[in-house]
């Protein structure tokens, strides 16, 4: 494992941000919903289709790019990602049929998820054991300013250049993300630490936390919790802007108001620091003493309203764990 000297914040702020690509993808275009629907000639649930297929891309391509990525190394794989979720990000703008569309944000999802899963990873290579949960929960304070500033981002383009304006934007951010992660973001898993194992290893970790009490608690929280918030900014656009008369940055802003207190949470109620990097009866304390159980590390249950909360960091802890 690299020294953690080499975690630096200017590094843990290019990780946070080439991890956004999820806010930035979603949030940016939801204004643009009833526009979309308009100028392709569709109704509400086609324009929310796009959101499922950028969704489920996210989801396989974690699946793929994690493992591949513990076979030819994390820089690798983070580029070609980038590079892909920018063409296919340039391309949404020309997209002509609501089909082309939802197959490009299949791509863009799969693609982006280099980044989402991959910017997380490299700072667990690049920390001791002890602090890797205070990098992590750093990389989500810093994830946690896309939702703040894509949404007004987006609203404000939507009502001055439409949804394909929009949509060029987003494509500049993915281009901005590929840069950083050619310019800041080094290799982190040595040529010694990789396996090609592939997705039989994958299979084994899955089952080693699948086997773990708290693991399938903690994920299927915050996947609930995260479904029902997909459904909930899936239908905004359409209820704010259709039934509400509300104008595309009004809709957003009232719509993502909640993630300016997500993230002052996440900044100012981190708890006391500890000599070995968990946290003082904090969420990080909890979830170092997950990641190394003893006599002593027994932790009061934490009540359900901190499931959701925890959630986000608890399997890439589990992960670390089982892979040793």
């Amino acid at each position: 494992m690299s020294s953690s000297r080499r975690l630096s914040p200017g590094l843990i702020a290019a990780l946070g941000f080439v991890s956004a690509v999820g806010p930035f993808a979603t949030d940016m275009y939801l204004a643009s919903f009833t526009d979309i629907a308009g100028d392709l000639g569709v109704d509400a649930a086609a324009v929310q289709l796009t959101l499922t297929s950028f969704l489920v891309g996210v989801a396989v391509g974690q699946l793929v790019l994690g493992p591949w990525s513990d076979r030819v190394g994390r820089r690798p794989v983070l580029v070609v990602g980038g590079v892909i979720f920018a063409l296919s990000s340039i391309a949404l703008v020309f997209a002509p049929t609501i089909a082309v569309f939802v197959i490009l944000r299949f791509v863009q999802g799969f693609s982006g998820s280099a980044g989402m899963v991959l910017g997380r990873t490299v700072a667990v290579d690049l920390s001791p054991k002890e602090t890797a949960v205070r990098a992590l929960s750093l990389i989500v304070v810093v994830v946690g300013v896309a939702p703040l500033v894509a949404p007004p981002i987006g609203g404000l383009l939507s009502e001055v250049v439409g949804w394909r304006g929009v949509m060029a934007a987003l494509a500049v951010v993915a281009v901005v993300m590929l840069v950083v992660s050619l310019a800041v973001v080094p290799e982190s898993l040595s040529i010694e630490h990789r396996h090609t194992a592939g997705m039989s290893q994958t299979l084994g970790a899955f089952r080693g936390l699948l086997a773990d009490r708290a693991f399938p608690l903690y994920t299927g929280a915050y996947a609930l919790t995260f479904g029902a918030i997909m459904a909930y900014v899936s239908a905004s656009p359409f209820v704010g802007q259709v039934v509400l008369g509300m104008s595309p940055t009004d809709g957003n802003i009232a719509v993502h108001h909640r993630c300016c207190g997500v993230t002052a949470r996440g900044v100012g109620g981190r708890g006391h620091g500890c000599a070995d990097g968990s946290r003082d009866r904090g969420d990080d304390g909890a979830l170092a003493a997950a990641r190394h159980p003893g006599p002593a590390d027994d932790p009061p249950r934490p009540p359900l309203s901190r499931l959701a909360r925890r959630a986000a960091l608890v399997p890439y802890i589990e992960v670390s764990r089982v892979r040793g």
